[in-house]
């Protein structure tokens, strides 16, 4: 078998990463490629993204990968992503390039899957994330064009509101007023 390295390169809207934009991608990465592997290969991996000014950035160190892998696979990329750079989930995407090399022999996996809390920040006593996925302050009860009401908990609720900035190109600022059994207390 020729080491070659090839690039799987999967050409999006420009957009932000989500979890779910990677799942999807990189289950098509594993239907096309890695699931076709016989039991007695292996492959080689590294993930970089192309931002909208062509930029590339290396994303993972090498991996090596099979197809008992793609669950751990997805998970450790986002956790990469979360990790990194503050870049990575605020600039646009034009490109997803997985780079990858088959290779003979049976392998386990050499993903490192790091378990980290999300980003937050303490308003009130309840520890809100830093998230501009407004699904992760909590149950969203209600949404209205760009604003959403969130029940954080049996007591406290909060309302949202993505708002288009011209100051900062791609990020979107949340306006948040604060309810406890009620009260407007933010």
């Amino acid at each position: 078998m020729r080491k070659d390295w090839k690039n799987y390169k999967i050409k999006i809207i420009p957009t932000v990463i989500t979890k779910a934009l990677l799942q999807n991608n990189i289950n098509k990465f594993f239907n096309e490629i890695i699931n076709n592997l016989d039991v007695n290969q292996h492959a080689l991996f590294i993930f970089r993204v192309m931002f909208e000014d062509n930029q590339i950035a290396t994303i993972t160190p090498l991996q090596k990968i099979n197809k008992d892998c793609q669950i751990e696979l997805i998970d450790y990329l986002f956790n990469k992503l979360s990790l990194s750079n503050e870049a990575y989930s605020t600039k646009p995407v034009k490109s997803l390039i997985f780079n990858y090399g088959l290779r003979k022999g049976k392998i386990k996996p050499s993903l490192i899957v790091e378990n980290k809390e999300s980003p937050y920040h303490t308003f009130y006593s309840n520890k809100l994330p830093i998230s501009f996925n407004f699904s992760e302050y909590g149950k969203i009860i209600n949404q209205k064009g760009k604003q959403y009401i969130i029940s954080v908990n049996k007591k406290t609720f909060i309302i949202l509101e993505s708002i288009d900035s011209k100051i900062i190109r791609y990020n979107t600022l949340k306006i948040i007023k604060y309810f406890l059994i009620g009260q407007i207390h933010y």
